[in-house]
């Protein structure tokens, strides 16, 4: 089967397309995709959408035909380029597309579809949800307020509006009105495109297999509470048991189920277990990330890095604190993933590697030099992260070995035979560790931490061989 992306190829430079819209396309409605759709779809998207609207004529609804070669110029766009972004407003509702192939050539019609509007939009239950995600609560609130005003409230006063007939007069000529009819149709105001999910994947039936008719009944699971659940599972990935579960929290004492409510503990649900909110992706960057998971051969060790890979540092700590977590230490995970920006699967080995190093313990100062220096390394996974735990500390051990052999006025770092000294990464040197512990000037590490160390090392090369 073919991937979307696929169909670029298709689609040539020389053939003709023209653009149409359901209605005028209002400059509000242009502020609302440039600011709520985006965040979303990039800005290669936006100067697409605003261009083909712009093609056509004002106080008009179609274009004249032309070239896509024409286009790409314009934009300054490859054919590829400009598909991908074809396909995302496809996605968002805010482009149609139309082929007509025939024996010389294909040709294409865009339809230009008006945004929803900010009341739809912030109510939406998937659109809104992303822009939550990708511009944070601050944004998101500033760009709610400059969409909304306060309505005033007119149960003061009374309705004083005349009628139609009461202002104008009835026709009572006998001349017959004649209006010659065309193929041309009045414009109309536009009409934006709901986004619907068919919920294919989500099993209805299932789900009220395991509803229980005295927590919930049944018919209260109205049809906005079904178009709410599929979206919900199209972007959590809530499946039908835990719906039951969300259902019943969010069922109201009249035995009704709050929307609002359901949408905000599914979504407190998601962040509490993987500490983000979801982000909107396009399918062809998951299928080629897919592609080149499923291509890679398996090792040993694939459980424990698919662990590793799979959850948040800050799920790491609650689990090893089984089940909870002190806000200290969430804070310091969260200063030093913003001050050194390593990848999320090798700050989950490092939560993993100082926590079992210092029984259970986090040191700010300790975790930087670490984080540091395998940033430096360019460390981007997590087997490359335990891997090269595991050979510093092998050099580690040597040194402290010959260093202890050697007399007292020799003490320190060893020379190589070129004559160099073999320097030894920050992190292991244990005043980073026992200076944000206690003050002191004392240079070697304790038998007690030597010996959590020697654990901590034991049990990664124990994974890294049993694979667990």
């Amino acid at each position: 089967m073919r991937q979307l992306t696929d169909f670029w190829m298709e689609l040539k430079p020389v053939d003709p397309y023209q653009i149409q819209t359901n209605g005028i396309i209002s400059s509000y409605d242009r502020r609302i995709v440039t600011l709520l759709y985006q965040p979303l779809m990039g800005p290669d998207c936006l100067a697409l959408y605003t261009t083909l609207a712009a093609e056509v004529e004002d106080n008009r609804i179609c274009s004249q035909p032309k070239s896509h070669m024409q286009l790409l110029g314009l934009l300054n766009m490859g054919i590829k380029d400009f598909f991908d972004a074809r396909i995302k407003l496809e996605g968002l509702g805010l482009l149609k597309s139309y082929q007509k192939i025939t024996s010389d050539e294909r040709q294409y019609l865009y339809e230009v579809l008006p945004p929803l509007s900010p009341a739809q939009f912030f109510q939406d239950g998937l659109l809104n949800i992303y822009l939550y995600s990708q511009i944070g609560a601050k944004s998101y609130q500033r760009l709610r307020e400059s969409f909304s005003d306060q309505i005033l409230k007119n149960d003061s006063f009374q309705e004083v509006t005349r009628s139609f007939q009461d202002v104008f007069a009835p026709y009572y000529s006998n001349q017959e009105v004649f209006i010659e009819k065309t193929g041309e149709q009045p414009i109309a105001s536009s009409q934006s495109a709901t986004l619907e999910l068919d919920g294919q994947d989500f099993d209805l039936s299932l789900l009220f297999d395991l509803l229980s008719p005295n927590m919930l009944a049944r018919k209260e699971v109205t049809a906005d509470v079904i178009k709410a659940m599929r979206k919900l599972h199209h972007i959590y990935g809530t499946t039908e048991k835990e719906m039951v579960r969300f259902l019943y929290r969010a069922t109201k004492t009249d035995g009704t189920v709050d929307v609002e409510q359901l949408r905000k503990i599914v979504r407190d649900s998601h962040y509490l277990t993987n500490n983000r909110y979801p982000k909107l992706t396009p399918k062809s960057l998951v299928q080629k990330e897919s592609i080149t998971t499923t291509s890679e051969p398996k090792t040993a060790v694939d459980p424990l890095l698919a662990y590793f890979e799979k959850i948040s540092p800050q799920q790491r700590l609650i689990d090893l604190g089984e089940g909870s977590a002190s806000e200290a230490d969430l804070q310091i995970i969260d200063e030093v993933m913003a001050s050194q920006k390593l990848p999320e699967p090798v700050m989950t080995v490092l939560v993993d590697y100082v926590l079992n190093q210092l029984d259970g313990k986090l040191y700010k100062n300790y975790m930087e030099k670490i984080a540091s220096q395998w940033k430096r390394k360019k460390i981007q996974t997590a087997k490359e992260a335990m891997e090269l735990a595991v050979s510093e500390h092998e050099r580690y051990k040597a040194l402290k070995e010959k260093e202890t052999a050697e007399p007292k006025a020799r003490r320190g770092y060893p020379k190589t035979a070129k004559g160099r000294k073999e320097v030894l990464p920050d992190w292991f040197k244990n005043d980073a560790v026992q200076g944000q512990a206690v003050e002191t000037k004392k240079t070697d590490i304790s038998e007690e931490e030597e010996r959590a160390l020697e654990e901590q090392v034991r049990k990664i090369k124990q994974n890294l061989k049993k694979g667990r």
